[in-house]
């Protein structure tokens, strides 16, 4: 029992890295308040853990920050790796390293030297920013207004470009606009169910690949399943599911895969360590968190146990899909791409319909999840091929 509750801390504490890009959880600087207001002269020579109400941020840091906050706005300078989960969010300050942002409505008008993932309800991409990195923005609505050199990929339902691409561009939407300010020099792919729309100005130089795809609204069965089973808030958690889903498949594609491959291959070794990380991680960040000597390595658990909890829907459709996908097509391994999500999503989504199956279905999927991530982490840390 002591061995399983070690290991179980080296997963809920050490794995952190994997999911906030930060380099190292054994110096770091936390705050937790109301309202938190850095000045310029501030330097933060640790990694930086920020929970708070609101934010304004003009600091140096040395490290990587990471901030909760309901409206942050960031002006400083971080050396490291930059993380913000927000209401509302806006970044015009400078980032050396990649920027990783969940808001409600993100602006985006500062420098980044490295990659940029945006997912909001609303991302605006202002035309002062700089971003020398690639791109990836997915969102309910998405308005880029600045130059980007390097690939930009981009999921949402309405997509706004008006501005110069000199790399390639993949678009995923309902409605492509090109504004008049739009120059895209190395073509682009977009998957939507109207052709795009191309301002007065806009210039369209390479190859243009149009792949049309049926909107939801057109689909009679979707149209009456929404109506008369799904809620606001079921709407809601589908598409985020969905979005978080694609994420895992295309931004930590190695990690997504390994995970799934544990999952399928060894399902019962996963759910039962899934249903031990239920009952012991708990408790163990409980004893962290009352403990004073203990206590920032018990937030920095609690903040890794909610985020992993948060991606276990996901992971669920994506072993969901990947198995179908393997049984459909009788490969000899598991797939994990664009279809992959869709599929698996969309049928966790229809199974939870039915009474009881599709909840006991559920249960046992995000189990074997959460273990198949816990049994990749550790074989991680112990170098187990």
């Amino acid at each position: 029992m002591i061995r399983i509750i070690k290991n179980s801390l080296f997963i809920a504490i050490l794995t952190l890295p994997l999911f906030f890009a930060t380099n190292s959880v054994l110096a770091a600087t936390f705050k937790n308040i109301n309202e938190l207001k850095s000045v310029e002269s501030e330097v933060y020579n640790d990694n930086t853990y920020f929970l708070t109400g609101k934010s304004e941020i003009s600091s140096l840091f040395e490290k990587d920050l990471f901030i909760v906050s309901g409206e942050s706005n960031f002006n400083g300078v971080v050396n490291g790796d930059l993380f913000i989960i927000g209401g509302t969010v806006n970044i015009s300050g400078k980032v050396l390293g990649d920027v990783r942002v969940i808001g409600g409505e993100v602006s985006v008008n500062g420098e980044l030297e490295n990659d940029l993932v945006v997912i909001g309800g609303k991302v605006d991409v202002q035309q002062g920013a700089n971003i020398k990195g690639q791109s990836l923005f997915v969102g309910g609505e998405t308005n880029l207004n600045a130059v980007t050199n390097n690939p930009l990929k981009i999921i949402s339902a309405k997509t706004f470009i008006n501005s110069e691409t000199r790399s390639d561009v993949e678009v995923t939407t309902q409605d492509l606009i090109f504004g008049g300010g739009a120059k895209v020099n190395n073509g682009i792919t977009y998957y939507a169910p109207k052709k795009a729309l191309e301002q007065p100005g806009s210039i369209i130089s390479g190859p243009t690949n149009f792949n049309p795809i049926s909107p939801v609204q057109d689909i009679n069965f979707v149209k009456k399943a929404i109506i008369n089973f799904v809620s606001f808030w079921l709407i809601l958690k589908f598409v985020t599911t969905l979005l978080i889903a694609f994420i895992l498949a295309y931004v930590f594609r190695i990690f997504t895969k390994k995970v799934t491959d544990i999952s399928l291959n060894s399902f019962g070794k996963s759910l039962l360590l899934g249903l031990l990380t239920i009952f012991v991680v708990p408790l163990i960040i409980a004893l962290l968190l009352i403990s004073l000597v203990a206590s920032p390595i018990g937030f920095l658990a609690l903040i890794f146990f909610i985020a992993l909890i948060m991606i276990v829907p996901a992971i669920s459709g994506i072993m969901a899909g990947a198995l179908i996908r393997k049984l459909v097509t009788k490969n000899d391994q598991y797939v994990v791409d664009f279809s992959t999500v869709a599929i698996g999503v969309v049928t966790l989504t229809f199974i939870s319909f039915v009474p009881y199956l599709g909840d006991i279905t559920k249960t046992i999927l995000n189990l074997v999840a959460i273990g198949a991530v816990g049994r990749h982490i550790y074989s991680v840390i112990f170098k187990i091929n």
